[in-house]
């Protein structure tokens, strides 16, 4: 746009005008998808979108985990052991500057990663007892965002605590006829996150 300021002509004084450019930047823009949830040692894609004069953009994170690419509005971020323990990570995006010294500004936009802990699970190593004993299944263990173990059995027999990731077992009539059972521990739905059952 130019102004332009006229001087009228006055007393003999012809008029006098004075122009002067003034330039309306368009305002940077950029906003992220929405927050996420992972399982640990995943990958997970995230989104910006950036408008008005932006034409860069740059991702960062609080926390210590990695980028496909910093520079790309659709990197994916890989969540670092940290990012994991401490249960979540923040990521950052801002445009460049997109007028320089003029005074339009950097925007930036952020969002959040929910990192859960992947669902790991044993039921620890094959062992013999005799026909009349209780199959003391002392060995499984779990770890991950579980609210608990669900114990299966491919036989007859019976669990003491089949939701107890220490429990017993009872053998039946065809798991001792057979002479032996195989016997299946896994976790429970996670009560939220993307974490899958094991």
């Amino acid at each position: 746009y130019t102004i332009r300021n006229t001087i009228q002509a006055t007393q003999g004084c012809p008029e006098e005008f004075f122009e002067f450019p003034i330039r309306i930047n368009e305002p940077a823009s950029i906003i992220l998808g929405n927050d996420v949830e992972v399982c640990s040692d995943n990958s997970v894609p995230v989104s910006a979108t950036i408008g008005g004069c932006a034409n860069t953009i740059t991702w960062s994170t609080n926390g210590t985990g990695v980028f496909s690419d910093i520079n790309i509005e659709n990197p994916t971020y890989t969540p670092s052991s940290t990012d994991s323990a401490l249960g979540s990570v923040r990521l950052l995006a801002f445009t460049e500057d997109p007028d320089g010294p003029e005074p339009c500004p950097v925007v930036q936009d952020e969002l959040e990663i929910t990192v859960f802990t992947e669902h790991k699970i044993t039921a620890g190593d094959d062992f013999f007892i005799c026909a009349n004993q209780i199959a003391i299944l002392s060995e499984a263990a779990f770890e991950g965002g579980t609210p608990g173990v669900n114990w299966t059995t491919l036989g007859d027999g019976s669990f003491i605590n089949s939701s107890n990731i220490n429990t017993e077992y009872i053998p039946g009539i065809v798991d001792t006829a057979i002479l032996g059972v195989n016997l299946v521990v896994g976790t429970l739905p996670s009560i939220s996150g993307p974490c899958p059952t094991k």
